[in-house]
């Protein structure tokens, strides 16, 4: 049984198809890319999956259980946990309270202030932001508002961790950076990862598969050459083959 998996989903604003009867899957413990040109229905998939929009049809399971209609809370305490395309923190709040507010919200298990306050030190010690923990979030810089959103979302405990474009705007080094930490999320944190990348070589070297939407529609998946190399792809995105 696929951990997270979509069935003919489709998302329709007034008559525009933003997705149409989309089939997916994504397997426990991988690390799924999903790339397509803006307007591609990318992150209006993870905004059904997360319950920010409700699917106009299919339906979508985690482990099995459907979890269409759901809330984002209550999707969030299921064990999907998100970060945004444009970074939302609370700006006025210590990085430290920021992630105490996933900490003490974003799970169904109760915390006092104490053990969300430990919590959220152990993760900003994980991500490497432990130096900033009581500088205001709207004094970080990009590369650690991003590293702050990873924190937030890590602290809500999830078993699949949706990010859409979380290296959007680093430079060289701070890519670098951010691949191995998501790649430590995976491996020393077992979570699953589904995320959405436009920094091409990034994505191809963290993913172990990788689907590509064109116009709502699922147009290739496979691994990260397969996909790079299948002439629709050329056609539609890439430019290129050979980008593995």
């Amino acid at each position: 049984m696929p951990f997270l998996q979509g069935e003919k989903v489709s998302k329709y604003f007034g008559g525009i198809a933003a997705l149409s009867e989309l089939d997916f899957e994504v397997r426990e413990g991988e690390i799924l890319g999903l790339i397509g040109a803006n307007g591609a229905g990318k992150t209006t998939l993870f905004n059904i999956i997360s319950g920010v929009y409700n699917s106009s049809a299919g339906t979508v399971k985690l482990a099995g259980q459907t979890i269409n209609g759901l809330k984002p809370y209550q999707i969030c305490r299921k064990g999907i946990g998100r970060t945004f395309q444009i970074v939302k923190t609370f700006r006025n709040l210590t990085v430290l309270k920021n992630v105490m507010v996933g900490s003490l919200f974003g799970t169904e298990r109760a915390k006092s202030l104490l053990s969300a306050e430990q919590e959220a030190g152990d993760i900003l010690n994980f991500v490497g932001l432990a130096d900033r923990d009581n500088v205001p979030a709207q004094a970080l810089t990009l590369a650690d508002r991003k590293r702050l959103e990873l924190a937030r979302a890590l602290s809500t405990e999830p078993r699949l961790l949706l990010l859409d474009e979380v290296l959007a705007g680093l430079n060289p080094s701070e890519t670098l950076k951010a691949m191995k930490l998501v790649e430590r999320i995976r491996q020393e944190k077992g979570i699953t990862v589904f995320m959405i990348e436009h920094v091409m070589k990034a994505l191809m070297g963290l993913s172990d598969r990788v689907i590509v939407l064109h116009h709502g529609k699922k147009i290739a998946q496979g691994t990260p050459r397969e996909v790079a190399n299948d002439p629709r792809v050329i056609e539609a995105y890439l430019g290129s083959p050979g980008v593995a």
